[in-house]
């Protein structure tokens, strides 16, 4: 979640956990137990550990915090993509959430809040049987945080989002709904054990609930089926919002009358295992359903990667240049646009989260006048020019923002040829009359180090955010790498402490003679 899901998890997470921590202080102090302390003293050490055990994401995040666009707080009008009171249909019809983007009117990963239809009669039973008020504070919590996942549809959101530390950082107020569907399941599982417990006084009301939703779904598929002669029997999915309302209200009936069937006609555990294979049964029917709609074909997607980053698919590239569509026009969809890399662009139009100040700044001219960039990847410039605002670019000019920088190189002779290009390593050979920059397209960032001939130089920057050297006369060869090793050794210590973790866990319950299916 930390360095591979959005940050808004995180954020929530931080304020359902400091949630947890006043109310089991609160039950300290009221019972008058003697536990603070010692309470204090573990949520202590697991902070320190937690950090050490994510030491390498968390520095490199307060490392680039200063220097990409999207480490500031938005205003509430910028939030998009909100769960929408459309896409709420998705509690039963998780299909027409993901592929009807025109009725639901959010994205396909914003816009599911599907739990399963066996999970919402527990959920009732778990808050009605259960008076745990752990349970209660979860649940409002769950409210909460479906409440949030409306942005802007909702009023009030405004005072949490622009008040509350952190919440403005959330781009995407949808991700907030994950909690409450992370909730809701808790308190189903516990209405479960409830339901299992009770099972005689709660079977027949659970079974009319899923006989009058069986009901209400035939209807439902009764009245979206208007022309059966149009029917596509081979792609059924494929067709208009009416015939996948039918598709879905039909395996919605189907599912709510085997509930209602079992529930009536059988008894005991097998009553129970029936219930809980159907419950798996829809969850899997309708992941499979949903999936042409919401991945992509790993295999293919994989292979397709492996044939773009090839050395005959990656070569060295000869010169950079921007266009927003530049991955539409190579078929690389499944590239998403996050990875510009790939096609060698500087990709400002794309997604991608680590758009970087500098680059901001160098190609604002090109933002505001929607021009392609297009540049030698290395080049040697005829004259440096002193300028703090941004210029189109080209390769007889560049620009520094040392007032002292400026000046011209006539020389006629100035030859460069990148003869390796790969992630973290670029190499080139030189050859000019006189000393003189030369530039590469590629952001200067903190562990870059530059050496000619095989001795370390100093890295420079021109056009804002360009790496340059200053190459003596000659014939020369130029390397410029990334070097971290201060991220390998944080690494090496990250996998020790998760090692010595888990062992100390395994140890503890071999101490006290726990088996993990014991653990409370």
């Amino acid at each position: 979640m930390l360095t591979g899901g959005s940050p808004g998890f995180i954020f929530i997470l931080f304020y359902l956990l400091l949630i947890l921590f006043i109310f089991f202080v609160i039950r300290i102090i009221h019972n008058k137990q003697q536990d603070f302390k010692r309470l204090i003293s573990f949520l202590l050490g697991a902070v320190f550990l937690s950090f050490l055990l994510s030491a390498p994401a968390l520095i490199s995040f307060w490392e680039i915090q200063p220097h990409i666009t999207r480490g500031a707080t938005l205003s509430f009008e910028v939030t998009t993509q909100p769960v929408t009171i459309q896409s709420l249909i998705s509690f039963f019809f998780p299909y027409i959430a993901c592929s009807s983007p025109d009725f639901v009117n959010t994205d396909i990963s914003t816009g599911s809040v599907f739990i399963g239809m066996f999970s919402i009669p527990m959920i009732f039973i778990g808050l009605k049987e259960n008076k745990n008020q752990l349970l209660w504070i979860l649940f409002a919590f769950g409210l909460v945080s479906l409440l949030l996942a409306f942005g802007q549809a909702i009023p009030t959101n405004r005072i949490l989002f622009e008040y509350l530390p952190f919440l403005g950082l959330i781009r995407l107020p949808a991700l907030c709904r994950i909690y409450f569907i992370l909730s809701v399941l808790i308190i189903a599982s516990v209405g479960f054990k409830s339901f299992k417990e009770q099972l005689p006084t709660y079977r027949l009301p659970v079974a009319i609930v899923f006989a009058v939703l069986c009901i209400i779904f035939i209807i439902i598929a009764l009245v979206s089926a208007h022309d059966y002669s149009s029917f596509d029997i081979e792609h059924p999915l494929n067709g208009p919002f009416t015939e996948k309302l039918m598709i879905e209200a039909c395996i919605s009936a189907i599912i709510a009358g085997a509930l209602a069937f079992s529930l009536f006609f059988t008894n005991g555990k097998i009553l129970l295992g029936i219930l809980l294979a159907i419950f798996v049964t829809e969850g899997v029917s309708q992941a499979n359903i949903c999936g042409p709609k919401t991945i992509y074909d790993t295999k293919v997607d994989l292979n397709r990667l492996a044939e773009v980053t090839s050395i005959d698919g990656f070569p060295i590239p000869d010169s950079i240049k921007s266009d927003e569509k530049i991955i539409r026009l190579r078929n690389w969809d499944f590239l998403w646009t996050n990875v510009g890399m790939f096609a060698k662009e500087v990709e400002y139009y794309s997604y991608n989260p680590v758009k970087l100040y500098g680059n901001k700044r160098m190609l604002k001219k090109y933002l505001d006048a929607e021009k392609p960039l297009y540049l030698p990847l290395s080049f040697f410039p005829n004259t440096v020019i002193y300028d703090t605002t941004a210029h189109f670019l080209n390769a007889d000019t560049a620009y520094t923002t040392n007032p002292e920088g400026s000046k011209c190189f006539t020389d006629g002779i100035a030859k460069t040829e990148v003869i390796s290009f790969r992630p973290g390593f670029v190499a080139a050979r030189t050859e000019t009359s006189i000393e003189r920059p030369w530039v590469l397209c590629q952001n200067v960032y903190s562990g870059w180090e530059a050496r000619v001939d095989g001795k370390k130089v100093k890295l420079d920057t021109l056009n804002f955010t360009m790496q340059t050297v200053m190459v003596p006369a000659g014939k020369h060869t130029l390397e410029l790498r990334y070097h971290r090793p201060f991220y390998a050794w944080i690494f090496v210590l990250q996998c020790v402490l998760t090692l010595l973790s888990v062992g100390a866990i395994f140890w503890v319950l071999w101490k006290n003679h726990i088996s993990p299916e014991n653990i409370p």
